[in-house]
């Protein structure tokens, strides 16, 4: 029999022992979320590091295609197909995986004996965590017994704007010589540039290469489609230890620079060891062949027709992938018509718009033609092609009345008329040098000068204005005319009805616009002294977005003039116009042509109201870069030097 007074404490001592065992569940529970919670330290910004490689990084004699990078944290890869880059090229793709911390690469290939591989991972590496890169990381080994540690270096740029692409250009070293060779072979040696479009070829044997750079739209290395850009050395380029400088490269700034000579005990370092800093090229010393690259599209000589409108009954738009070589011949195949239309050629010449000036023709839902222009053969020979086009007119909807067409009015209906428009918007500032051009949406037949009429003010006073008009048989849609301005004036245009007559009999309403003219001194100039051994030369000026202002073309060392230039800061380019047509012209690889060459003058020109601006500017040895101007005198036009 139990005792009662023993259950008692016997009950007691086991609720107070059940108190004990859930307090120290909580005890437990607390103290764990303390451990748990964040600590405030401080964010890891280290990239992830290498603390084992096999191979080693820089070994020799190595025949494994297995290699194993172990990091010192977890790690992501991101667009390694797009980043990772191996030279020599291999013709089959890595496999690559990661096994904890280590990333395991099966180079899927049998590297070739006595070859230096070196696989750059780009920005391909990051810790798991926070995303921190390890930019630029090199794994180097060689099938034979030492490594070959020579370099090229460069930097490939667009051949006309002097820019780095957006895109990363692959810049290949050839060891067959042969013009053929970028279109038909891998490279035996491959990088890619940076993001300011420097580059390095590293771990070069000595040799005889060409150097070939390739904005590579299908991603098989190879120049094989003719709007890919590309750019090459003007001669083969001689990759030796009598050859090389020692460079000091970094790859994603402005720094490339020859620190020196290489000295013959380092010359003979070059040739069969690695440096000891090959783990990453980013601030290495390299001992290098340098050589710039400018970036080019070939001139595609093929004609064809790559768009083709009929926006109203009466226009015909043909819009071609390249400038026309000659005239374009319109042949009716479901019609017959002489003189039936009037033709218009852009100024770039690759769009011919035909305005059908026969009303019957005009009111034909359907009109077949047979269109022949020239173009070139596979062996750049011209032919004559000719494609046949059927142009079909279908009424719009109207929008607001779904279900509705929209009322048709063909422009030949006398009711119809000109909605004119001017280079001058109303109520605007209109320069002193300035023209005013009356333009109308259809091509001008006629005009009559009496009914333009142009007022001055002077006060309240009201003066009418004498008007010189240009005749330009070649301005299809403008009216031009000009007088001599007078400074910070207002002014008022008046075009009365049927001043403007278009080709179909239709004329304008009463057109209006007021405006003023700038004041005098608003204006600055640019005097630019130009020397230059070759010309001639055609000199842009362009505002600092590089927006084209004005142009000229320059036969010898003179001053030249630009003057009405509104206050804000200018840029210069000249372009040694090689043929003297004009235009900038591209490369071909086959001919060898390099791109005419393009020179930017160092620095921005700050152009003030009311003075001048000196520049001198020698094209010989001249920058290709923008830096600060140092030639560059500016004094009041009015002043005193």
């Amino acid at each position: 029999m139990v005792n009662p007074v023993d259950y008692s404490k016997r009950k007691s001592r086991s609720y107070l022992k059940s108190i004990l065992i859930f307090y120290g569940f909580i005890s437990v529970f607390t103290s764990c979320a303390k451990v748990g919670s964040p600590t405030g330290g401080p964010k890891d910004e280290n990239p992830p590091a290498v603390i084992a490689c096999s191979p080693e990084n820089g070994a020799v004699n190595n025949k494994t295609k297995d290699i194993e990078i172990t990091f010192d944290e977890f790690i992501v890869l991101k667009n390694l197909n797009e980043e990772l880059v191996i030279s020599p090229p291999l013709k089959e793709k890595p496999i690559t995986r990661i096994r904890s911390k280590t990333l395991v690469i099966d180079l899927n290939n049998n590297p070739a004996d006595s070859t230096t591989y070196t696989l750059n991972f780009g920005n391909a590496i990051a810790d798991n965590n926070e995303g921190n890169l390890l930019p630029d990381y090199e794994f180097v080994f060689s099938t034979g017994p030492f490594i070959d540690s020579l370099s090229v270096t460069g930097t490939a740029v667009n051949a006309f704007n002097l820019k780095p692409e957006k895109e990363k250009v692959f810049v290949m070293l050839y060891d067959n010589l042969g013009d053929s060779a970028p279109y038909l072979e891998l490279p035996a040696y491959i990088t890619k540039t940076g993001t300011n479009g420097k580059f390095a070829i590293n771990n070069i044997r000595p040799d005889t290469f060409r150097l070939f750079a390739l904005k590579d739209v299908n991603n098989n290395l190879k120049f094989d489609i003719p709007d890919e850009m590309i750019a090459f050395g003007d001669s083969a380029i001689i990759v030796s230890p009598e050859n090389v400088q020692k460079i000091n490269f970094v790859k994603d700034s402005a720094l490339l620079k020859p620190v020196q000579k290489a000295t013959d005990k380092e010359k003979g370092a070059a040739a069969d060891t690695i440096a000891a800093d090959s783990v990453s090229f980013k601030g290495k010393e390299l001992y290098a062949v340098n050589a710039d690259l400018f970036l080019f599209v070939e001139e595609d000589m093929r004609q064809g027709i790559i768009e083709k409108e009929r926006e109203s009954r009466e226009l015909l738009t043909f819009v071609f992938n390249r400038t026309l070589f000659d005239s374009i011949q319109l042949i009716p195949l479901n019609f017959t018509a002489e003189n039936w239309y009037l033709k218009d050629i852009s100024q770039n010449k690759d769009t011919a718009s035909f305005w059908i000036t026969d009303s019957t023709l005009i009111k034909l839902d359907t009109l077949s033609l047979a269109v022949s222009y020239s173009t070139t053969d596979s062996a750049l020979n011209f032919v004559t092609r000719t494609d046949t086009i059927t142009f079909l007119y279908r009424i719009k909807e109207d929008k607001s009345k779904p279900g509705r067409k929209t009322k048709e009015t063909l422009p030949d209906q006398d009711s119809l008329l000109i909605s004119l428009s001017a280079n001058i918007r109303n109520q605007s500032v209109a320069n002193l040098n300035q023209s005013i051009l009356i333009i109308s949406p259809r091509p001008v037949s006629s005009y009559d000068i009496h009914k333009f009429s142009l007022y001055r003010f002077e006060d309240t006073l009201q003066y009418s204005q004498p008007v010189k008009f240009a005749e330009d048989t070649s301005a299809l849609y403008t009216v031009k005319f000009s007088t001599d301005w007078t400074e910070n004036t207002a002014y008022r245009l008046l075009v009365e009805p049927g001043a403007v007559t278009d080709i179909y009999g239709a004329t304008n309403d009463t057109f209006e616009i007021s405006f003023r003219t700038q004041k005098g001194d608003y204006y600055g100039r640019i005097m630019l002294s130009l020397k230059s051994r070759e010309f001639p030369v055609i000199v842009q000026l362009t505002d600092e977005k590089e927006n084209r202002i004005a142009e000229k073309s320059i036969t010898k060392d003179e001053v030249v003039t630009f003057d009405f230039l509104s206050p804000k800061k200018y840029r210069f380019k000249a372009v040694i116009d090689k043929n003297g047509n004009r235009k900038w012209d591209t490369g071909n690889y086959l001919k060898h042509i390099q791109p005419e060459k393009v020179i930017n003058y160092p620095g921005l020109m700050d152009v003030r109201s009311n003075w001048d601006v000196e520049i001198s500017w020698s094209l010989d040895g001249g920058e290709q870069s923008g830096n600060e101007n140092e030639n560059e005198e500016r004094y009041p036009v009015n002043g005193i030097r």
